[in-house]
């Protein structure tokens, strides 16, 4: 996506215009590959979807709308019910 709207292209301009005068003031120009970094925080972003879907599935049974989903929490739920109490917890 960097490439195809010329982001990497132009941040490499910015560094090679910004770095003379970064080093005259002592200021360290971090080494930030763009496409790694906008790479990971689409992945950041994803997960912090699915985290946040997970969570309303698990505190809405309304929101188990599939088969799968009734199977997968239905099961997961009878199992945590019948777990022994732990130690901690008697």
């Amino acid at each position: 996506a960097t490439q195809k709207n010329n982001v990497g292209k132009l941040y490499t301009q910015m560094l090679t215009a910004v770095r003379p005068a970064a080093l005259v003031a002592g200021v360290p120009i971090p080494a930030v590959n763009l496409d790694e970094y906008v790479s990971g925080k689409a992945v950041d972003a994803l997960f912090i979807e699915i985290a946040s879907q997970e969570k309303k599935i698990r505190e809405n049974p309304v929101e188990r709308t599939t088969a799968i989903l009734q199977k997968v929490f239905s099961f997961y739920g009878t199992r945590a019910a019948a777990a022994p109490a732990s130690r901690s917890a008697r």
